[in-house]
């Protein structure tokens, strides 16, 4: 409506004075122009004030034609009678622009200004007995021919200005609908926005929480280890090497659980994924047509939820790539072995065709990339090659550390502590560290 009125604001006075000049025009060289000019003045005032001063021009066309009924203002003759068309056009422009007072107060006044309009065409008066006799029939008065052309005219009439109004209601409804969806579709956005940040909000206070919980308490047992480790560094050397393996450990908690927030910024959701969840994984790939087959050896330990997440990310890079390059029928053998340091992950896959050239390896996808992020945000490592006999093999190694590596000094010998970091590091250290248990041909090959 705020679009659409200041355009009507400006074609209704534009309308008026067209509507005066025009019957001026047609008029001209006539007799009673005089009366025309007046007639068509007060009608072109009527559209001309319609949008703006809608109480105004509702006025003259109501009280213009009952003047005319009385005899107080010019008649209308057998060719200006189209005049009142001007009713139609103030109904249409008033119904669009007008407030929803002077919207419904329109269609009772332009009926109105109708019927009396029609009654003065029709009705033959003392004075001028012989009017409108080709609307009657050719009877004069008295007789039903003038009460049926005065039923019919005034039923036409009124349909004509109420179709106008009808016109000019569901142009103005349109116009506001079209500004209300304006509105509405703003407030969506602003509303979005709103949640947006809402959220962001939340979920920094929530990492704030996370990384003040981990950090904090890593830190002081760092402190509290390193200080007591100080005061006995000269009387019992075993304890100061116990309390070195103590805050090893606890560095390395709190780094994995930075990480683990780090990877949860960007992927929410993520930290409802674990180990546990990779049956589900494999269930729906082997829905899809796959044959996989699944195989663990050793016993799994306790392992923390950043680890368990880069676990299942890195299955499921792995199969959806076998998906993508072997078809709905390839064949996918995993493996995860828990007897070394760490976690040994072995994922064959084999297809209808070679799924990835061997000359094509310097160019693989972000997929495997990001495979390579994700282990070495862990500590760990991954490769992801071609095989012989046009098969794929994803390995990767991630670190494991003992529960007893973060535990406190006593009742855990400095050396075993020592000796358990080192076999950690070496495990990490290099991705041509042989695994056990993932020979080829070891429990590796899928099922038929």
């Amino acid at each position: 409506m705020t679009s659409f009125r200041p355009v009507a604001g400006t074609l209704a006075p534009l309308g008026g004075a067209v509507f005066v000049a025009l019957w001026t025009v047609a008029e001209a060289g006539r007799s009673g122009l005089g009366d025309v000019v007046v007639l068509a003045a007060c009608l072109g005032v009527a559209i001309g004030l319609s949008v703006w001063l809608p109480a105004v021009s509702l006025g003259l066309v109501v009280v213009l034609p009952l003047l005319q009924l009385g005899g107080l203002a010019p008649a209308v003759g057998e060719t200006t009678w189209p005049m009142y068309s001007a009713l139609g056009v103030v109904a249409l422009a008033v119904a669009a622009t007008g407030s929803q007072v002077e919207r419904w107060v329109a269609l009772p006044a332009v009926l109105v200004g109708s019927a009396a309009a029609v009654a003065h065409m029709t009705l033959p008066t003392t004075a001028e007995p012989w009017r409108w006799t080709s609307w009657t029939g050719g009877v004069v008065a008295g007789g039903h021919p003038v009460r049926d052309a005065l039923v019919t005219l005034v039923l036409a009439g009124a349909a004509l200005v109420a179709l106008s109004w009808a016109a000019g209601f569901g142009i103005g409804a349109a116009t506001r609908l079209r500004r209300l969806d304006s509105v509405l579709t703003d407030t969506e956005g602003r509303l979005a926005q709103t949640d947006l940040e809402l959220r962001l909000g939340l979920e920094r206070s929530r990492i704030s929480r996370d990384v003040h919980d981990s950090v904090a308490h890593a830190l002081t047992v760092v402190v509290a280890q390193s200080e007591g480790a100080a005061a006995l560094s000269r009387r019992d050397p075993e304890v100061v090497a116990g309390a070195l393996a103590a805050i090893s450990g606890v560095a390395r908690d709190a780094l994995s659980d930075v990480r683990g927030l780090v990877e949860r910024i960007t992927e929410p959701g993520d930290e409802l994924l674990s180990l546990a969840d990779v049956p589900a994984l494999v269930e729906r790939m082997r829905g899809v047509g796959m044959q996989i087959s699944l195989d663990e050896h050793g016993d799994r330990p306790e392992i923390r939820p950043a680890q368990q997440l880069t676990v299942y990310r890195l299955l499921q890079e792995a199969l959806t790539n076998a998906l993508k390059h072997g078809g709905s029928t390839g064949r996918a053998s995993i493996v995860f072995d828990w007897r070394g340091p760490g976690l040994a992950l072995l994922v064959h896959s084999w297809g209808d065709a070679p799924l990835v050239r061997r000359d094509s390896l310097p160019g693989v996808g972000a997929g495997i990339a990001g495979m390579r992020e994700r282990a070495r945000l862990v500590g760990g490592w991954l490769t992801a090659e071609p095989g012989e006999d046009g098969e794929f093999v994803v390995t990767a190694s991630l670190p494991t550390r003992p529960a007893s590596l973060g535990a406190s000094p006593r009742g855990a010998s400095a050396p075993a502590l020592v000796t358990a970091m080192a076999t950690t590091t070496a495990a990490t250290s290099s991705p041509t560290t042989p695994v056990p248990g993932l020979a080829r041909g070891d429990e590796a090959t899928p099922r038929a």
